[in-house]
């Protein structure tokens, strides 16, 4: 069953533009389209650059009354992406070695390349392990330690003098911000 909906001034609307290659083909989906428009021939390697001008056309054409849009990547893993070419780095080592010969500069510079694709991968372990330990903070529910030390250091009297001085700190922040708009 369709129902029409159309949105109020007041209400908060979700609109996705995304822009694709597909089967050789730079395609624009607007979620407020019927379907997708064909924006030209485009290649894996080239696509990013012709996409360009269409985002660009669209930041500039609501620029000046939209302040409220964002403009997303979506990538492949990059730890994923140093385990490839950290495979294809293997793949050629062992065609050298295999080749026998002077491969010496050559295997010299796969390994330099390797250093620094195992670089990126650690890099990228890092950083996927500090957002898994910031979206479980994220998750965690915090009123109950609040409320608990908030009653303690009430108890201990302690509470009063925190809140008091808080307002105070406040109080200088906000004379302190109105002298600076008073001076220039």
């Amino acid at each position: 069953m369709e129902e029409a909906a159309a949105a109020k001034a007041d209400d908060e609307v979700y609109h996705f533009i995304s822009y694709v290659p597909v089967a050789g083909c730079l395609y624009e989906l607007d979620g407020l389209k019927e379907g997708p428009i064909n924006l030209g021939p485009c290649s894996d390697d080239d696509w990013l650059a012709k996409a360009a001008p269409a985002i660009q056309e669209r930041i500039e054409r609501y620029a000046a009354s939209e302040i409220r849009f964002n403009l997303m990547a979506v990538i492949r893993n990059k730890g994923d992406v140093a385990a490839a070419e950290l495979a294809a780095l293997d793949a050629q080592r062992a065609a050298l070695l295999a080749g026998g010969g002077d491969c010496g500069p050559a295997l010299a510079a796969l390994e330099e390349a390797a250093a620094g694709w195992q670089a990126r991968k650690a890099a990228a372990a890092e950083q996927a392990a500090g957002w898994a330990e910031e979206n479980v903070r994220r998750r965690h529910n915090y009123v109950p330690f609040i409320y608990h030390l908030c009653q303690l250091l009430a108890e201990k009297g302690l509470l009063k003098p925190l809140v008091d001085k808080a307002r105070l700190a406040s109080k200088e922040r906000k004379k302190g911000g109105a002298q600076a708009m008073a001076l220039g």
